[in-house]
């Protein structure tokens, strides 16, 4: 309902009336948000998104005669996300986000590996960018928070039979993370109907939870390209954007931690008809080679993104 709401808003606009310059436009092309390639843009916009998807991944997992071997372990999410950005200068902004998400094995064997957890996200940060013609360029710098629960009851049920006594210490653990993230983003109008977004990230994690305290650093690099069919042809109000980043781990104390790399991509569909509106569905995948804080590996997130922002 809020992105109908938002969105029937965002249409209310009078005939005729003219829509302000728009901040993400460059060379003639208005760029779509990604989410994960940042980009220079300081314009002011309130977005809220609902995300829900599925994972699996393959684990460690005991047969009925106590013989270890491995198990495919099915998993899935939801999230909620609001987030605001206020351009301060042409040149400067500053954004704010909170995210909610709940993440849980759904099968038998998946909730005794994993359990359920839930955690929140708040985080802020600023960017600063230059134009030249068609290229903007541009740093930015955040900072997040996030505190993460979970509750596994199975473990907790299946140590303590082992032990002959309650063990609780695995009913429920936390971490809270505090994220540092600094990078630098590039966007080029290309066409009025094309346009290129490349970014790279440095990222440091420090966490200190119920299993101890660790560190982990990471370098992502990516790049995303946008087409803007509305812009070839009136009739088709039709936007897609592909995107793909990796992430490089540079370091980590945390236990267990292989050290792999990590792949994101993703593919959205927006309604570009208006040009102060973002409105569509973006589906992200993640690839995760090894999950050390869940001990899984092969582990494939599939997330349907329902993205609303409104620019003004």
């Amino acid at each position: 309902m809020r992105h109908i709401f938002f969105a029937l808003l965002a249409f209310a606009t009078p005939v005729g009336a003219e829509e302000p310059p728009n901040p993400r436009e460059l060379g003639g092309h208005v760029f779509m948000p990604s989410d994960l390639v940042s980009d220079p843009f300081t314009g002011t916009y309130f977005g809220n998104g609902t995300a829900f998807g599925f994972a699996s991944a393959t684990g460690p997992r005991l047969d009925e005669h106590g013989n270890a071997g491995t198990g495919t372990y099915r998993m899935a999410t939801f999230a909620e996300r609001f987030e605001l950005q206020v351009g301060l200068l042409p040149w400067w902004s500053i954004s704010t986000s909170v995210t909610g998400r709940v993440f849980s094995g759904i099968t038998v064997d998946s909730a005794q590996q994993v359990g359920t957890q839930a955690e929140y996200f708040v985080a802020g940060g600023t960017t600063v960018s230059f134009r030249f013609g068609r290229v903007r360029i541009g740093g930015e710098f955040d900072v997040a928070y996030s505190p993460s629960y979970n509750l596994n009851i199975f473990t907790a049920l299946d140590r303590s039979v082992k032990a002959g006594k309650i063990d609780a210490s695995t009913l429920l653990t936390s971490v809270n993370t505090i994220t540092l993230v600094g990078g630098l983003n590039v966007a080029v109008g290309l066409h009025r109907s094309l346009g290129l977004l490349l970014a790279t990230q440095y990222l440091r994690a420090i966490s200190d939870g119920t299993s101890g305290s660790f560190t982990e650093g990471q370098i992502t690099v990516g790049g995303s390209l946008s087409l803007d069919l509305h812009a070839l042809l009136s009739v088709l109000p039709i936007g897609m954007q592909g995107a793909y980043r990796v992430l490089v781990p540079v370091s980590s104390t945390q236990p267990m931690s292989q050290q792999t790399l990590r792949h994101e991509a993703s593919l959205g569909l927006y309604y570009t008809g208006r040009a102060n509106l973002v409105l569509g569905p973006d589906v992200v995948f993640k690839l995760f080679p090894d999950r050390a804080d869940m001990q899984v590996y092969d582990f494939l997130d599939t997330t349907v993104l329902i993205k609303m922002r409104y620019y003004w």
